[in-house]
Order: C-alpha cells, then sequence, then structure tokens
C-alpha cells in the first residue's frame, strides 16, 4: 500500500506550499482550488509535512502484491505493481522494508531495470555497493553511461561492473570503465547455451560448472572493495 495525499477542502488556505514541494507535479493550484493528479504522485509525504494547516490527510491505497519464497538457502522476494500505475516506487519501498534487514548475516541482493529511472533510484537508496551488469554494445554503454554518473552525483557507492555477453565487442566498455576508475570485475562469454539455460530457468553454473568459481571470486571482491571503503571512511 502507499499512503494517498488528499487534501481537506475545509481546512485549505491556498498557500500553495504543497504545489511547490512536490517533485513530481502531482499537485498544482487553480481556480482557488488545489488539484491533484494522483497518477504522478509518488507517496513521498512531501506536501504533507510541509502543510501549514494540515490540511492533507494521507490514505491507504494498494499499488501493488509483495511475494516471497525460498529454494534450498536462497530466499527471493518480488513486487508486483496494480495494472493501471505507473511508478512501482511504493512497491519497491515497501518490498525492501519487508525483506531487508540491514543488522542479518545475509547478503541481500536487489535487482534493477536498467538507466536512471525511478525503480533504479529506490533500489540504489540505502544499498552498500553497485554492481553495473552491461553488455558490449552502444545501448548497453549508453544505460551504463547514465547509471553510473547518478551513482557518481547521488551515492557515491563503491562499484563495479559485469560485461554480459563478452567477447564481440568489450573495448566499449573497458574503455569507459578505464576513464572511470570501475573495476570490471566479471565477464560471462556470449553464448547461445547461457541463453537456453536462461530461457528454461536453468542457472549459468549449472551449465558450466567453472562458472562457480567466477561468481564467488566475484563476491570475493566485492566484499574486499566493501572493506576497502570502510576503512577510507
Amino acid at each position: 500500500k502507499r499512503l494517498l495525499p488528499l487534501s481537506e477542502q475545509i481546512k485549505w488556505t491556498g498557500c500553495g506550499l504543497c504545489a511547490k514541494v512536490c517533485e513530481y507535479h502531482a499537485r498544482a493550484i487553480g481556480n482557488k482550488k488545489v488539484l491533484f493528479f494522483q497518477e504522478l504522485c509518488h507517496a513521498c509525504g512531501n506536501c504533507t509535512l510541509s502543510c501549514p494547516e494540515g490540511a492533507i490527510q494521507e490514505v491507504p491505497e494498494l499499488v501493488g502484491m509483495l511475494e516471497k519464497g525460498h529454494s534450498d538457502n536462497i530466499h527471493f522476494a518480488q513486487g508486483t505493481l496494480e495494472i493501471g500505475y505507473s511508478s512501482p516506487t511504493p512497491v519497491i519501498r515497501a518490498l525492501k522494508k519487508w525483506v531487508v534487514d540491514p543488522s542479518a548475516e545475509a547478503i541481500f541482493i536487489l535487482d534493477a531495470s536498467p538507466g536512471t529511472s525511478c525503480p533504479v533510484v529506490e533500489t540504489m537508496r540505502g544499498s552498500d555497493f553497485a554492481l553495473f551488469v552491461t553488455e558490449p554494445t552502444p545501448f548497453g554503454l549508453h544505460d551504463l553511461e547514465l547509471v553510473a554518473a547518478l551513482n557518481e552525483k547521488e551515492f557515491h557507492l563503491p562499484a563495479g561492473i559485469v560485461i554480459n555477453k563478452s567477447g564481440v565487442n568489450d573495448g566499449l566498455i573497458e574503455q569507459f570503465a578505464a576513464g572511470k576508475g570501475i573495476p570490471i570485475l566479471m565477464r560471462i562469454p556470449l553464448s547461445r547455451a547461457f541463453a537456453e539455460a536462461y530461457a528454461r530457468g536453468i542457472l549459468l553454473a549449472d551449465v558450466q560448472p567453472e562458472l562457480r568459481t567466477a561468481f564467488l571470486s566475484l563476491l570475493a571482491d566485492i566484499e574486499r572493495m566493501l572493506a576497502e571503503n570502510r576503512g577510507a571512511q
């Protein structure tokens, strides 16, 4: 659920502060009324906290479903956005609160879509490390440039790169990584067998057992970089 900020016209004085603080332009003042564009609202709470008259009441609204399960000792969870809603941010935020326990002796892997959209921002917020998985193509490089810039500007997380479908044109990614000082931690070869396994839901390490060593090495590199980052703080 998300908390939908609805205005109480009786208390409303027309100061317009709620519209000024809304970064998503979900509120506007017109014809002596406050206009609320529900589909643009991210339920951030800024308008509610900023209203000097207490004229905004937050009402729960169902926007998605959270599910979780496990396979052996690996636990997983996902959020599904209800039809008709454009922003999955409230679902991602609720999912993180539901499953991520900072005090737990466990590793939490949060997967996000490419680019720098709101779901990516919410997924990165509060994380310890950013692992950029990309492909050696112009489109892959474009998305990598965007998310690396976002991390550099907003989050300052230690980061590394995994090149998927490696072996054709890795120089595109290598040049960018060298310029930004972001290490390439792993390469997953371009392979039809990998694509077929992925389509059938089979782990790549079950198709090519030597990849298990590569993934363990990736985890060790991430842990080392995290330790170095903590030591530098």
